[in-house]
């Protein structure tokens, strides 16, 4: 009982990951690389397409209540005028009494 066995113990091999994924490996052709992209871009159109219909209703609506709301108050949007009445008054009257352009002009 003082020696060594001359069974051999069981060796589980295990297959090394470059050969499980060669295994796996497909090679796909380019009509099948071609069908796999439009299905994907129909997915997706059809997944996005209803959420940005109701995205633009919702901001659109949002706005259009901002707006309304702004307009109740008194205010309006847009840009504030460059020549106002007063300034229009000053330079028809410095132009009538002779001076030019360039003369007016602030810069």
């Amino acid at each position: 009982m003082g020696g060594t066995s001359s069974t051999p113990l069981p060796v589980v091999v295990r297959p090394s990951v470059e050969g499980m994924a060669h295994r796996h490996l497909r090679h796909f052709t380019v009509c099948e690389i071609k069908r796999l992209r439009r299905a994907a871009a129909e997915l997706t159109r059809r997944w996005t397409s209803p959420r940005t219909v109701w995205f633009r209703r919702y901001f659109r609506e949002s706005m259009l209540e901002a707006l309304d709301a702004a307009a109740r108050k008194g205010k309006h949007g847009g840009r504030p005028p460059v020549i106002n009445n007063d300034m229009l008054h000053t330079v028809l009257r410095r132009r009538a009494n002779g001076e030019s352009v360039e003369q007016i002009s602030p810069t």
